[in-house]
């Protein structure tokens, strides 16, 4: 398997802590393989696999097997003659069951739509994905008695505040979510499938636990990526200048992929059932136009311009600004802790695509 520098280096570190031995000849069904966190973990069991005496059977659930193929061929990994893996194609949209042969340890059920442009001019169809896709894998995990399942819930659950709090919201302070907005179909969709989860947990024992992760980036960046943390690595390695289409007055939480990941898996084996879990680096916290000038002035040996070019007209293709400040205080008392901050994720992210493209 070829690996860049960093991710080799973040794989290996989860191995070393013993994050993923308690997977040893477990089964993991993993949705939204062909996404970014999905793509990520999965080839993160992969190369657990290389090593591990007993090796974890990966079950990755994909809208189109060919796309995951073209993700996992620059690893050189051929989805067709992988012993531990099998590729199932299921459009997580639509409500037919999800029939799987065979026992299912675990599920983390990363699919969803990620796309800003698409929550606008399809948000019907975002809604069916959130909900019809949990449902489908909450009522797979109940019959296969999984040991347990993670939901990728996003940080837009708690919807927009413009007060300037000095502290952290836990899991239970959420604001408002404008429903004359055709793009909140996806934080209330994300809402209504915390909500699926913990009834399944309360009627029919499902262990199921939702990780809500604040925007999580660093390797293996999707080819495909255009969210702002993408485009403004691109500057970066082509010294081209950034135009910011917002005033970026809007604060973001952030987490590093790896430390996201080991949150996940500590989620699978620690979290309580039923339960919500923030997953952010506290110290990544920062506005948006401080991040790009972060980027563009504080990185060694990258310098580009940085330029706000608002358009107030297109504010309903963009999340409404918020002061959120999330805290990551439940989770760290399970004993998590993110070890790369926003800096550092952007000096691994940028090496790693430049790996990628030979440059």
């Amino acid at each position: 398997m070829f690996l860049s520098k960093y991710l080799q280096e973040d794989f290996e570190r989860i191995i070393q802590k013993g994050h993923l031995s308690p997977f040893e000849g477990k089964t993991i069904l993993i949705t939204g393989a062909s996404g970014y966190i999905g793509s990520w973990l999965l080839k993160m069991f992969l190369y657990f696999n290389l090593t591990s005496k007993y090796p974890c059977y990966i079950i990755a659930v994909v809208r189109n097997k060919e796309k995951l193929n073209s993700l996992l061929s620059p690893f050189n990994i051929k989805i067709n003659t992988t012993e531990y893996l099998e590729i199932v194609e299921d459009d997580l949209s639509q409500s037919s069951s999800l029939s799987i042969d065979g026992n299912i340890d675990y599920i983390i059920h990363c699919a969803a739509v990620t796309n800003s442009l698409q929550m606008i001019e399809h948000p019907v169809e975002v809604i069916q994905t959130s909900m019809n896709g949990t449902m489908k894998l909450l009522k797979l995990a109940h019959e296969k008695k999984c040991e347990g399942i993670v939901f990728l819930s996003s940080m837009e659950v708690f919807g927009a505040t413009t007060d300037n709090k000095t502290e952290r919201c836990t899991e239970n302070q959420l604001g408002t979510i404008p429903l004359n907005h055709v793009r909140s179909c996806y934080p209330e969709s994300k809402r209504m499938v915390e909500c699926l989860c913990k009834c399944y947990a309360s009627e029919y024992n499902v262990p199921v636990k939702t990780a809500r992760l604040a925007q999580t980036f660093g390797t293996a960046t999707l080819p495909s990526e255009n969210r702002i943390f993408a485009q403004l690595a691109q500057c970066a390695i082509t010294s081209s200048t950034f135009h910011m289409h917002t005033l970026g007055n809007s604060y973001g939480n952030y987490v590093y992929i790896s430390d996201a990941a080991e949150a996940i898996l500590m989620l699978l084996l620690k979290g309580e059932p039923g339960e919500a879990y923030t997953v952010c680096n506290e110290e990544s916290t920062m506005q948006i136009k401080e991040m790009a000038m972060m980027v563009a002035n504080e990185l060694p040996d990258i310098h580009f311009h940085v330029q706000i070019t608002a358009d107030t007209s297109a504010s309903a293709k963009y999340a409404p600004d918020t002061a959120l400040r999330l805290s990551s205080s439940k989770l760290r008392a399970l004993g998590w802790l993110p070890k790369i901050n926003l800096k550092e994720t952007y000096i691994r992210m940028i090496h790693d695509i430049k790996t990628q493209k030979g440059l």
